[in-house]
């Protein structure tokens, strides 16, 4: 599904390996380091950022 949303294949790598991660540690019980979880945060947000969509232009779209 996400494929076909047109999802750039770096963003979808992103996704899955965050989400693999956060698997380890949710049912598999890993606990990262301190180190570790702060880049995994990182990297969250990150993907966040770069996905979010540009509020300025839907603002644009509504008010046409």
């Amino acid at each position: 599904e996400i494929k076909q949303a047109g999802m750039d294949q770096t963003v979808i790598q992103a996704a899955s390996y965050l989400l693999s991660e956060a698997d380890l540690v949710k049912f598999a019980k890993a606990t990262p380091t301190v180190s570790t979880a702060r880049q995994y945060l990182i990297h969250a947000r990150s993907l966040i950022k770069d996905t979010r969509p540009d509020r300025e232009a839907e603002k644009a779209g509504e008010s046409q």
